[in-house]
């Protein structure tokens, strides 16, 4: 279905003021790291000849439909960042696979950055029981800017900032309208998902991978 959309898209004329994407998510294996790439629809245990023999059944299908026999068109992939040394952990790409793909200008790998996604961490606490509404508020206080956080650039000092309002006597919220008991239960989640991710790295990273959000 989307390869008979792209086909139809990149076949009409009228598209100079008009744009179409597709936004795919690899989820299993190898699967879809390679949709820029023909079919060999080569398989272990396979015969030469039971490729031959499907391939060109396929392709005949593919014609009958008034589909193109080429793969998709104009695909780039964002992939996680890594850590250091292993680039395509997350990608079950061999590096040097992952590493043609970067060199053709075809892939890149993301990240998630404080300043750009602070607005976002409710992301964090979807499957959260929130009953008194306590981490909402955490999260408004922290996107205004209050009690140091307006001073925060970077997941590291995010990370202490919501350390010291953990602490009744370093904390920075001397109005006490939220209580310390939340503050310790929203860093324990936070701390599950951005300590020593990859993912969640300083702005500042040597890598520089691209911003996603």
């Amino acid at each position: 279905m989307i390869k008979a959309i792209q086909d139809s898209y990149l076949s009409r004329e009228d598209v100079e003021d008009d744009s179409v994407a597709f936004l795919l998510f690899n989820v299993k294996g190898k699967d879809l790291m390679g949709i820029h790439l023909p079919n060999d629809f080569a398989e272990p245990g396979r015969t030469p000849e039971q490729v031959a023999k499907e391939k060109t059944e396929t392709l005949a299908l593919y014609t009958g439909m008034g589909l193109t026999q080429e793969p998709f068109q104009q695909v780039k992939y964002f992939m996680p960042n890594g850590a250091d040394g292993k680039k395509a952990q997350y990608t079950h790409l061999l590096a040097e696979e992952f590493q043609a793909y970067v060199d053709e200008g075809r892939a890149a790998q993301f990240t998630f950055t404080y300043r750009e996604d602070k607005e976002d961490l409710d992301l964090f606490f979807a499957n959260v029981d929130d009953t008194n509404q306590t981490i909402d508020a955490i999260q408004e206080y922290i996107i205004a800017g209050q009690g140091g956080f307006n001073l925060v650039n970077n997941w590291k000092g995010f990370h202490d900032c919501v350390g010291k309002h953990c602490d009744p006597k370093e904390s920075p919220d001397t109005k006490k309208e939220i209580p310390v008991v939340s503050w310790r239960k929203f860093r324990r989640i936070i701390t599950q998902h951005i300590k020593g991710s990859p993912l969640f790295q300083s702005d500042e990273n040597k890598l520089n991978p691209d911003k996603i959000g």
